[in-house]
Parts: C-alpha cells; sequence; structure tokens
C-alpha cells in the first residue's frame, strides 16, 4: 500500500488525503509542498509464542530516511504482552496490569453455588 508523510510529521495518510489538498490530484503528480512517498518494508515474521495467554506483532511508527537507499522508509516496532482476549479454556481469567500477564481469577465457574433447581 502507498503510504505518504505530510510536511507535519502525520503519518500514514494516503492518496484521498493529498485530494484534500490538491484537488485532481493522482499517483505520478507532484506532492504537496514537504510531503514524503514512504516505501514499504518488511519486518518479517514476529518471533513464535508458546503461550496463548500472549500475543505478539510488529506495529508501524514514524518512518525514517534511510540515507544508504536515499529513501524514507516504514519503521516498525515490536510489541510482546497479554493478548487482548484471555485464553479460551473454560476458566475465568483477570489481567494481571503490574506483571503484564493474564492470570486465572480467584473464583471460578465451578466455584459458584446455583442454588436450589427450580420446581
Amino acid at each position: 500500500m502507498i503510504t505518504y508523510m505530510d510536511s507535519e510529521g502525520n503519518y500514514p495518510l494516503h492518496e484521498g488525503d493529498i485530494k484534500l489538498v490538491i484537488e485532481g490530484w493522482t499517483e505520478g503528480d507532484s506532492l504537496p509542498k514537504g510531503w514524503r512517498l514512504i516505501h514499504e518494508t518488511d519486518p518479517g515474521a514476529p518471533p513464535e509464542i508458546e503461550d496463548p495467554a500472549r500475543e505478539n506483532f510488529w506495529y508501524q511508527t514514524t518512518p525514517a530516511f534511510n540515507a544508504d537507499t536515499d529513501k524514507w522508509e516504514q519503521t516498525w516496532d515490536y510489541y510482546e504482552g497479554p493478548s487482548a482476549m484471555p485464553p479460551d479454556d473454560g476458566q475465568w481469567w483477570d489481567i494481571d496490569r503490574e506483571n503484564n500477564e493474564w492470570v486465572l481469577a480467584p473464583v471460578q465457574p465451578g466455584d459458584l453455588d446455583p442454588g436450589p433447581e427450580p420446581e
């Protein structure tokens, strides 16, 4: 996907954003003053994680100028932490924000007394 950064460093921007500045702009036309074409880079696959309560992924950050290629390029940071959703194993989980991990809830489904059966 073709992305751009404007003169104020806002990123990612796309063709429609340029058309808001220059009506009728099409790919190949000159960019608005101070705008940059950002070249795609591939960070590769994130390392494998065995724990289903954790997730990891790459996410884009502010582009950087690569003097070797003389181009502005995507940059990536790596995230590893608790997954957005707890493990789906029938147990109840709480998030331990101090240690950044999922922990079993003190009360589990089997601990609840359902009460007497309705007549």
